[in-house]
């Protein structure tokens, strides 16, 4: 990657989040609106199976004979790998819940890595991480889409249902505002395997703010849901003030406390960096605060110093695997040379990371 400040780099790559530049690999909402789509080796798009669109939610989204179109072919939740994860019973699953919220009251800060499928989630599992976060927009870019909840909502839970089987450490998943059912969706990652979620207050259609009461029982309707399939889950209730909104803090607090008396476990104050303005959210907000972890920002240290109980990486890993990529296609199609990727995972270690 080209040498540039830390400060440079994230206002430049914090774009991920309006879905601009390397979204326009995975081109923009409108192309899957129809459905999914299969690309030919002359560049054709051809409409596939049409999906659920993300803004009629995700928990209706059956095939003619039933079956949900993605786990009809792709294993059931519930279902365990043998030698990977563990029984994702509801037994199982309320453990894992209450592990995971113990983790935000914990005498260290709880670090998220977030991963995009099996792979990355494998390696963060081994890698010593106690829980494993999904990002939406690494998981939408894999599948195809760009960020902003153009990814309908059964194909985002598909990917959380299979990391969820393969990790024996508690997955939280990131369901962006909901696809239109929060409550549904909530239901829908419950039975994926998921034991939190993360959940927005703006829309993915121009990042419009939610009215704080709408957004506040959006997140009453998530914890209700997760009451009645009996796990208790962990919400980490979202709000883009920093990110898109007013960039005030007494909205951020309003907001964070309004979500925290709702349901949610921990506020998520995403696209906020600056030291002190953190320390002023913590003291003000009654609850654990979670924050976006970002070149040049605060490190891990330096968050728990401020009183942050949470930090996730979001998309940064994916991004940073994409950029990786595209030097190794530069250089090979280039030069025709190689030291893109003289460093690489030995072939028998991820086979043995992903074996039944």
């Amino acid at each position: 990657m080209p040498e540039r400040s830390c400060r440079r780099l994230f206002a430049e790559t914090v774009q991920w989040s309006e879905g601009r530049d390397f979204e326009g690999l995975v081109g923009d909402s409108e192309d899957h609106d129809s459905g999914v789509l299969d690309r030919t080796p002359g560049g054709r798009r051809e409409a596939g199976p049409t999906r659920t669109p993300a803004t009629a939610g995700c928990c209706g989204g059956e095939s003619e004979q039933g079956q949900d179109p993605l786990l009809g072919t792709h294993g059931t939740p519930g279902e365990s790998r043998p030698g990977q994860g563990g029984d994702t019973s509801r037994v199982d699953q309320r453990e894992k819940a209450e592990l995971l919220r113990s983790l935000h009251h914990g005498p260290r800060i709880l670090v998220l890595p977030n991963a995009w499928d099996v792979a990355s989630a494998r390696i963060f599992e081994v890698s010593g991480a106690q829980a494993v976060a999904t990002t939406s927009a690494g998981v939408a870019n894999a599948l195809g889409y760009p960020d902003g909840q153009a990814i309908p909502g059964d194909e985002m839970l598909w990917m959380v249902e299979r990391i969820a089987r393969a990790l024996s450490v508690p997955v939280t998943a990131d369901l962006e505002a909901g696809y239109g059912d929060p409550a549904g969706t909530a239901a829908a990652a419950i039975d994926a395997g998921a034991v939190g979620l993360n959940l927005e207050d703006s829309t993915g259609e121009g990042r419009a703010m939610l009215p704080v009461e709408e957004a506040a029982a959006a997140v009453a309707a998530v914890r209700e849901a997760g009451d009645r399939a009996g796990v208790p889950l962990v919400i980490n209730a979202r709000t883009d003030v920093f990110l898109g909104g007013s960039g005030e803090l007494a909205e951020a607090i309003e907001r964070a406390n309004a979500y925290l008396r709702a349901g949610a476990d921990c506020a998520f104050a995403i696209g906020l960096g600056d030291p002190e303005t953190i320390r002023s959210l913590v003291t003000e907000v009654d609850g654990p605060v979670s924050l976006l972890a970002h070149p040049g920002g605060p490190s891990v240290g330096e968050l728990e110093a401020l009183g942050v109980r949470r930090v996730s990486i979001g998309p940064w890993a994916m991004r940073a695997a994409s950029s990786l990529t595209r030097r190794i296609g530069e250089e090979l199609l280039g030069s025709g040379t190689y030291d893109a990727f003289a460093e690489w995972q030995p072939y028998p270690d991820l086979n043995s990371l992903l074996a039944p």
